[in-house]
């Protein structure tokens, strides 16, 4: 049981994507046979159960991990910071086709999309910049002031295709 469960741990370590998450993962490869040790103890205590562990109590355990790996991911999720989840967000619509070459920050936050309001769509334009999505270039309007637009990279839309 220990064996199956632990190939299957260090799978989704190698792909997790949030490196806190891989983090929290790793912890679990000596979580998991603590709890099953204790599982055992407490069927030892209860006249259920001697000698090695047991794969009742190890499956248990096993099933206890998935648990607090579900719970681990929604609070992580919501500690993630806002800027990373409005550059997702905002890559989603550039990969959907809803924002054009050359858009400005106000092409963004006018549309009232969820987590791209003024602040957050320019925290987000910055990630994208930082992430070769996007590249920032002002341009100069009837000889007076500039404005900022970003250029989309397309090669991102090689990538979303495979």
């Amino acid at each position: 049981v220990f064996s199956d469960w632990l190939t299957e741990v260090e799978k989704k370590i190698r792909t997790e994507e949030q490196p806190i998450m891989a983090e929290h993962l790793a912890k679990y490869r000596s979580l998991m046979p603590a709890l099953a040790l204790i599982n055992h103890s407490i069927d030892i205590a209860g006249g259920q159960a001697e000698g090695q562990v047991s794969e009742q109590a190890a499956t248990q355990a096993a099933a206890g991990t998935e648990v607090l790996e579900s719970h681990a991911r929604r609070v992580y999720g919501q500690v993630e910071d806002i800027s990373q989840r409005a550059a997702r967000e905002l890559a989603g619509k550039i990969l959907q086709g809803r924002l054009q070459d050359s858009f400005t920050i106000y092409d963004v936050y006018k549309n009232h999309w969820h987590l791209l309001d003024k602040d957050n769509a320019k925290k987000a334009t910055e990630e994208l910049c930082e992430a070769n999505w996007l590249k920032k270039q002002n341009v100069e309007i009837l000889n007076r002031q500039t404005k900022e637009v970003f250029l989309i990279n397309p090669k991102i839309f090689c990538k979303a295709k495979m």
